[in-house]
């Protein structure tokens, strides 16, 4: 049974699916499994992913029709054997020594999850081999490990600045998870982008203990492909945020406290505002959309304004008023 399993879903990434196995191939940690599931691609990926089968062992491609990012991570996680899980876009890459580090925090601290950090790159960055792969654990960062409950989820829903990268701890590929924990935690079918977030607040909900290592172990690529990077110019963005709450209403309500969906939520409506906000002028009709969906759902069940502050609701009313079509503003 190997230490770790790298799950990877795939979609015509035939542009960088290459350097992304070969990070992963290049670990320093290499007791792992690497399970590539293709959803449906139509581009020359799967033939690449193939060679990498064909030469080594710990490489396996499971094959689906398209069905979504989530289906496809699900169907890893099924056949994953590793103690702990990993998650991995295709366009992007591992530092060598990520999953060994992880996998020691983890191991040497007794927890269920190990918050690592990521490097942003952009969309023509270029992955080599000649990287430090040298790993001390006893050099690294001093790490936070927390084993109450409430640290735990204070932790994980800490926002960095209002209006800034607020949700940090859902981005799943700088992450590892104990399996046993995860247990039957499923992304859900159908929504993406979104399903992250979701599952994420799942896991927090089985989640008792959590090492913090602000140490980089992957380079998150902001390309031409990247599904949330699409999502914040598109109707993604204006389509997946009602779904994504009622989940967190029907279904992530009872498993965790109340206080802790009540930052949750006031920072989710705050980071699709911010998104909404910075949609490039051109796209007027998304835009609109986008404060349409905000005015129906502040207020309601899902999103009441005891989430924010006075300064938040002014913005997002402001929004509302300049960019909402004439129906919803009534």
């Amino acid at each position: 049974m190997p230490k770790v399993s790298v799950i990877i879903p795939n979609y015509n990434n035939g542009m960088y699916i290459q350097e992304c196995l070969e990070s992963v191939r290049l670990q320093t940690l290499t007791d792992f499994e690497c399970i590539i599931i293709d959803d449906g691609s139509t581009d020359n990926s799967v033939e690449i992913i193939k060679q990498f089968v064909r030469a080594d062992h710990r490489f396996k491609l499971i094959r689906q029709k398209n069905a979504g990012v989530g289906a496809a991570r699900n169907r890893g996680l099924d056949v994953a054997r590793g103690d702990w899980i990993a998650y991995l876009d295709s366009d992007d890459c591992y530092l060598p020594i990520a999953l060994e580090s992880m996998y020691a925090i983890g191991q040497k601290n007794n927890v269920d999850l190990v918050n690592a950090d990521s490097i942003m790159v952009p969309d023509n960055f270029r992955f080599t081999r000649n990287l430090p792969r040298d790993f001390d654990v006893k050099r690294v960062p001093p790490i936070t490990v927390l084993r109450d409950y409430d640290e735990v989820l204070k932790s994980f829903f800490q926002v960095s600045d209002m209006l800034g990268e607020t949700y940090k701890n859902v981005w799943i590929w700088h992450q590892m998870y104990r399996r046993r924990t995860l247990g039957q935690e499923r992304f859900v079918y159908g929504l993406c982008p979104g399903d992250d977030i979701c599952y994420m607040l799942d896991i927090m909900a089985v989640v008792r203990s959590i090492a913090v290592a602000r140490i980089p172990v992957t380079y998150h690529r902001l390309s031409q492909t990247s599904v949330m990077n699409n999502g914040l110019r598109h109707a993604s963005l204006v389509t997946f945020f009602t779904p994504a709450l009622e989940y967190i209403h029907d279904k992530v309500k009872p498993r965790l406290p109340e206080w802790a969906l009540d930052v949750f939520l006031g920072g989710f409506a705050q980071y699709y505002f911010d998104a909404a906000l910075k949609l490039p002028l051109q796209e007027k009709k998304y835009r609109a959309e986008g404060a349409n969906v905000l005015k129906k759902t502040l207020g309601n069940e899902y999103m009441s304004a005891k989430y924010f502050n006075k300064f938040q609701m002014l913005l997002m009313r402001m929004m509302i008023f300049v960019f909402a079509t004439k129906d919803d503003k009534k």
